[in-house]
């Protein structure tokens, strides 16, 4: 984790939470203003991840995010990540973690072998171009080589 990325733990929780989502709920309404992730110069407390998390997860439900399906995360490490890690908790989706330093090869296995439906992406980060890499893969998925993929996400 980049070093002016830091997560900000709670403490526990009273009562059992089923899910990573009411876990992360039942944080926000005890501690609503508390902090849960700095991120460079931007601070989201647990009552605003919340509400960030629940419009990602109506986008991702817009699409047809369903349970058990599989999305790919290829984000840097930071507040978009975790957003869209419990937004993905919150449908029941899995989350396929994706390095950034990844090649386009590398990708198009763990998209292929996934099965995965959606591909979440950032256009530009660590210097790198992370669409010229996904134009690749939109080729790919026009000549059928990864047939589950059907949204890819720019962030």
């Amino acid at each position: 984790m980049p070093s002016d990325v830091h997560v900000v733990v709670s403490p526990r929780a009273s009562g059992a939470c089923t899910t990573v989502y009411a876990s992360l709920v039942a944080s926000a309404e005890r501690h609503p203003e508390q902090t849960y992730l700095v991120d460079g110069d931007q601070s989201v407390t647990y009552a605003e991840l919340v509400e960030q998390v629940d419009d990602a997860a109506g986008r991702l439900a817009a699409l047809g995010v369903r349970p058990g399906d599989r999305v790919v995360l290829w984000l840097p490490n930071g507040r978009r990540w975790a957003e869209l890690l419990f937004a993905c908790a919150r449908l029941g989706a899995v989350v396929v973690p994706a390095g950034t330093r990844l090649r386009t090869i590398d990708l198009r296995h763990i998209l292929r072998h996934a099965q995965a439906r959606v591909l979440i992406y950032t256009p530009r980060a660590l210097g790198v171009d992370f669409e010229r890499q996904v134009a690749a893969l939109l080729r790919d998925r026009a000549v059928g080589a990864l047939p589950d993929l059907e949204h890819l996400v720019s962030t």
